[in-house]
Formats: C-alpha cells, sequence, structure tokens
C-alpha cells in the first residue's frame, strides 16, 4: 500500500481516488464504453472544440455508488443500504451528499476525477420560480437524474494517456484490504482492454429523414400563430423575447449507442453526450455552455443568432457575413448577453464580470451561430450548486425577461420541456462544473425518440422563417436516426 493511501486515510478520508495509468493508442473511448461498462447507468462525455477539432479529454463512468433522482421537491436517494427520501432543494441537498463522501483531493487527476455526473432538466426551474403547473408531462423523466460514478475512465487525446480510476472506500481498521480491493479491481479494468469486440458500423448513407413517419407537438400551422402570439405579447410589453419550441417524436426500435456514435460523425460539438440511464439515454451533441465553473472562475457563452451552413468555404464566409450584418440577430444577441451579464454577476465578486469575447461565428456540421463569451470569479462563500441556480435555465433557451418569457412558453407549448432546455454535465468533487445545455439531443424511451427544436422569437420575427430554424437545428439530428434505425 503506497503512503501516500496511508497519509490521506489518516487525515480523515473517507473516499480515496487510486488510478493506474497507461499509453495505448489502439483503443477510442467508444471501444472503451463497449468494453468496461456494465449496467444500466453509465455515461460517456466527449468533446470536439468549435466543431472543428478533437478536445483533449473524454471521460466515461459507470457503477453508481449513489444515484440521485428528484421531481419537484423531493430527492430520492438510492445507495448501496437501500434508498432515502429527502424532502428540499434538490441541488442543494445534493451539494450535502457530495461533501458528506469527503472525498481525498489528488490534484494531478485534473479538474474531474470523479463527482455527480447527469442531467437536469428544464422543469427544475420550479424550484426557482413559481411558473403554472397544468401542461401536460409526456412522460415520468424526473427533472433531476444524476449519479456518482465508482467508476471512471479518463481519455488524453493528446498523450494517448488512459487513466483509470476508483473511488475506494477507506476502511480504517483495514488500510491495506481497501487499498488492496481497489488495486485488483484496477488489474481486471486493465485486462478487459485486450478482449475482442465487434460493434455494428455507422451507415455512410444518404440522408433519409424525409422517409421518416414523424409526430410533431406542433403543426407548421400551429407554430406560426404561436410565433404571431409572441409578437402580440412582444407589442404589449410583455416579453422582448421569447423562445418558442416544437417536439419531434419517432419510433426507434434501433441502438440508441449506435445513434450516439453516428451524431458524433456529423455533428462534431464542443458538448458531446450519452447518458444511459437504463430506462431511458439521452445522447446529444450539444454547442452551447451551460455554465462552468473552473478553480472559482465562471464562464458562460451564449448563442444567439443561427443560419444553415454554406455548400463551399466562399458561401460560409458570405453567409457569416450577413448572419453578423443582421440587426434583428444583433440585437437578440446582445440582448441575451446582458442577460447571461445579470445572471452570472448574482454570485461573482463585484467588478469581475467582463464579456471577453463578442459575437464570433463558429461553425458546426450544419448550422453557424453567433457566440459570446462572459466570465466573472464566484463569489467565496458560494458553489457550482449556487451557480447553476443563478443561471438556470439559459436565457437563450427562455427569454427576456426570463420569468414572463417562461410564462409565455408554459402557455404557449403543448407539452412539458422535461430534458430540453436544461443542462447536462458534472459537479466534481473538488468543486469546478462543467455543463452543457441540453440542445440538439434525443431522448431515448420506450422504443421512441424525442427531439426538440425551438427558435427566438423578437419584434420582427418572421413566422415563416421561424419555424424553418427549428428544422435546420433538427437536420443532424434526423439524418443520425435515419442512419441509426437502420431504414
Amino acid at each position: 500500500m503506497p503512503e501516500r493511501y496511508r497519509e490521506l486515510a489518516g487525515a480523515g478520508y473517507r473516499y480515496i481516488p487510486v488510478y493506474s495509468e497507461t499509453i495505448n493508442d489502439a483503443e477510442t473511448p467508444v471501444t472503451t464504453f463497449a468494453k468496461l461498462t456494465e449496467g444500466a447507468e453509465r455515461f460517456l462525455l466527449e468533446s470536439v472544440e468549435r466543431g472543428e477539432q478533437v478536445g483533449r479529454y473524454s471521460f466515461i463512468g459507470w457503477d453508481p455508488m449513489l444515484t440521485l433522482k428528484a421531481t419537484g421537491a423531493e430527492l430520492t436517494v438510492i445507495h448501496e443500504n437501500g434508498i432515502s427520501i429527502i424532502q428540499g432543494e434538490p441541488l442543494a441537498e445534493i451539494k450535502k451528499i457530495l461533501d458528506s463522501l469527503q472525498v481525498a483531493p489528488i490534484p494531478e487527476l485534473g479538474k474531474f476525477y470523479g463527482g455527480a455526473v447527469g442531467f437536469t432538466g428544464y422543469d427544475y426551474v420550479r424550484q426557482i420560480e413559481k411558473l403554472p403547473t397544468d401542461t401536460k408531462t409526456v412522460s415520468d423523466l424526473p427533472d433531476i437524474y444524476w449519479i456518482v460514478p465508482r467508476y471512471l475512465a479518463r481519455f488524453d487525446h493528446v498523450s494517448h494517456k488512459i487513466t483509470l480510476i476508483i473511488l475506494s472506500r477507506v476502511d480504517p481498521t483495514d488500510l491495506d484490504g481497501s487499498y488492496g480491493k481497489a488495486a485488483r479491481k484496477l488489474v481486471d479494468l486493465q485486462s478487459k482492454f485486450n478482449q475482442e469486440l465487434s460493434l455494428d458500423s455507422i451507415s455512410g448513407g444518404i440522408k433519409l429523414e424525409k422517409d421518416l413517419p414523424k409526430v410533431t407537438s406542433l403543426s407548421k400551422t400551429e407554430f406560426r400563430a404561436k410565433v404571431a402570439k409572441i409578437k402580440d405579447y412582444i407589442a404589449a410589453g410583455d416579453a422582448f423575447q421569447v423562445v418558442l419550441s416544437q417536439r419531434i417524436t419517432e419510433d426507434f426500435p434501433g441502438d440508441p449507442f449506435l445513434f450516439y456514435r453516428t451524431l458524433r460523425t456529423i455533428n462534431p460539438s464542443p458538448y458531446l453526450f450519452f447518458l444511459d440511464f437504463g430506462s431511458v439515454q439521452l445522447a446529444g451533441s450539444s454547442p452551447e455552455v451551460m455554465v462552468r465553473l473552473e478553480e472559482g472562475m465562471v464562464t458562460l457563452k451564449p448563442i444567439a443568432g443561427t443560419r444553415p451552413r454554406g455548400s463551399s468555404v466562399q458561401e460560409d464566409e458570405k453567409l457569416s457575413r450577413e448572419l453578423l450584418a443582421d440587426e434583428k440577430e444583433r440585437a437578440e444577441h446582445v440582448m441575451l448577453v446582458d442577460l447571461g451579464r445579470n445572471d452570472v454577476g448574482r454570485v461573482c465578486k463585484f467588478g469581475s464580470v467582463r464579456v471577453t469575447e463578442l459575437m464570433a461565428v463558429e461553425f458546426y456540421s450544419h448550422v453557424m451561430h453567433i457566440v459570446s463569451t462572459i466570465q466573472g470569479e464566484l463569489l467565496d462563500d458560494y458553489s457550482g450548486v449556487d451557480l447553476l441556480r443563478a443561471v438556470f435555465p439559459a436565457g437563450t433557451l427562455s427569454g427576456a425577461p426570463k420569468v414572463r418569457a417562461m410564462e409565455i412558453i408554459e402557455e404557449l407549448e403543448p407539452t412539458r420541456r422535461e430534458y430540453y432546455g436544461g443542462s447536462v454535465g458534472y459537479l466534481g468533487f473538488n468543486g469546478d462544473m462543467d455543463t452543457c445545455i441540453t440542445i440538439r439531443t434525443v431522448m431515448f424511451k420506450d422504443d421512441k425518440a424525442h427531439l426538440q427544436v425551438g427558435a427566438g422569437i423578437v419584434a420582427d420575427s418572421q413566422p415563416e422563417r421561424e419555424y424553418d430554424e427549428t428544422m435546420h437545428k433538427a437536420g443532424a439530428l434526423l439524418t443520425a436516426l435515419a442512419r441509426a434505425g437502420g431504414r
């Protein structure tokens, strides 16, 4: 047993991350996910920066020591001794639970070596703001579903290094036994890299989405009528912008992980994720940060302003210039940057909030977006949970002013948003947090695939154009569904 393990145990930590590192350029996150993970609750987090190049790290987690699910103000905690029900503000209770684990810090493992991973649905906002509750619920999906994995694999795509991490529970009466159990498990996991693996190939055929039957929550006529209604509200002074969305549902008897593998090839994004929680899977390629916290520094990157990609570099450049010259898009973007500044300003040190990049165009497989970056320093008395509550839900998925926009959304959208417009990501044991907005995402449940897409409606919005924008955003998802569904 290493002396460091003994020292950390002596310092009172209940869990100590035990890890091994190996150089392996033959494995990918996809093959490792298939080889190592077992059971119904597991995840894969990846990144492709600005849709163009591979991000440095990927994370795989499985075998939860805790499962945390909340609906309303009731938090269900599933642990090795059974199930506990806690009444209270769910995120605050989750923070208490994570703190109580007393996991030893291992600085050389970097910004994430374990913590809570999962999704926080849009409807969690009802714990923050009072909203109408008469909207029809689509499924029994909880508002929050996070897991704390016992096992974590981290890929470093620069060094081709795979780090396997196990949370070793300290038995003060048998430290050798505690460490030995974790060390033996690491050897067992390493051996699984040698096993044979056969994965279904990804179809590279033409786009097939037009051949698929779809059920939409709003017809084109209904969507246009609701855009007109929002414009009436804006004219009356109720709001400046409201994000109207529609849900698309398809039968999907296929493999959700094959869908994810397909999506990551045709729509690489800064946040790629596959959450397999047994009865439900979320697979997404989100371009937009919800909020990030790293060593006390807060980062928010609002996206507002969209155009479809061109067929050539020259056409891309032309369309991006037109996008930046569009007064409607610029006004909408600046408004949402101001909203983001106000949100993070509630929990950041006075004078620290600043816009570090304003209105840059970023390119993705099917669309281009206007993106800005907001940063600030978190107040010393606040945590990632406080930060997430302060910015939730994203202004780019609700509107401005935020509360009135959400009330209008509740009135006009026929279903609860559930996962859509919430967040996916992690809250680390070290306090760091990285979350994306749950957009460009498909929920798989009961042999059906659900996706939701929206558009920001402002005073001079054109209903036809706004409807078309939602379908442009759905394009990569529908293409991946068609290919992965085997049709």
